[in-house]
């Protein structure tokens, strides 16, 4: 697979009253094309700064970042960030941006009709998104009607619809259950085959298929590997994992 991105010794400070916190310290890591990447921690270990920071939303202080091989210095500063997010990356937050004026169907399409492309193309990849996320039935729908975890996946099926080289899905499907958004992360990875996605959740479970899994906790990363590597290593990860299967099986928090 061929490299995407790459960081090196990646550090990100933010000014804290008359301090600086450290937000992310010497993180390093590459994203392939075709990988499915996921990024695990605790709250506060760095891993939506780290998407931001990928996803061209916010700037490193130091350290390097290439793209496509090439070393990328204005990488996440205007003007080359607008370009970069516009031309490879497709961004999902936890909190959806959807206009309230329109269907489902308009605003999960509304990508397609701004590009100019025909409406035959734009009523097939609407479709096809909408039952990506498990949402076929609401296309006529107005999104005022829909529950915060429906609104979710409109906002992963608007991003799908670009099909970017890059989707960043940042904690984006956390108000929907376990088992679906298990359902809809392998819709994910076979709609996009051949692209690269990247996914923080704070259920393991939906990313046990990932190509690679990189732990953060404060700042650091701390384990990495796949599901198998890290559970076999027997780290945070490993514990965590263990925790939420005893929760999911007995429904009591462990």
């Amino acid at each position: 697979m061929s490299e995407i991105i790459r960081m090196e010794n990646i550090h990100k400070f933010y000014k804290n009253g008359r301090d600086y916190l450290e937000a992310l310290k010497g993180v390093s890591l590459t994203l392939h094309q075709g990988e499915m990447l996921a990024i695990m921690g605790s709250s506060g270990s760095g891993k939506s700064t780290l998407l931001n920071i990928i996803g061209a939303i916010d700037s490193a202080d130091e350290g390097s970042i290439y793209l496509n091989k090439k070393l990328e210095e204005e990488y996440g500063k205007e003007p080359v960030a607008t370009k970069i997010r516009s031309e490879n990356i497709g961004f999902v937050f936890q909190s959806f941006e959807l206009i309230n004026d329109f269907t489902v169907g308009e605003n999960v399409s509304l990508p397609l009709i701004l590009a100019g492309m025909k409406g035959s193309v734009i009523r097939k990849k609407t479709k096809e998104m909408l039952s990506a996320v498990g949402l076929s039935d609401k296309e006529k729908n107005p999104v005022t009607k829909l529950s915060g975890g429906q609104k979710q996946r409109i906002s992963i099926a608007r991003a799908l619809i670009k099909n970017p080289e890059i989707l960043i899905l940042d904690d984006s499907l956390s108000a929907v259950d376990a088992k679906t958004e298990t359902t809809i992360i392998k819709n994910i990875q076979e709609e996009r085959s051949g692209k690269t996605t990247m996914i923080t959740t704070h259920r393991l479970s939906a990313v046990q298929h990932a190509d690679w899994i990189i732990v953060l906790d404060d700042g650091k990363v701390i384990e990495e590997g796949t599901h198998e590597d890290l559970v076999l290593k027997g780290g945070w990860y490993k514990e965590q994992f263990e925790r939420q299967q005893v929760e999911a099986n007995t429904g009591v928090s462990a």
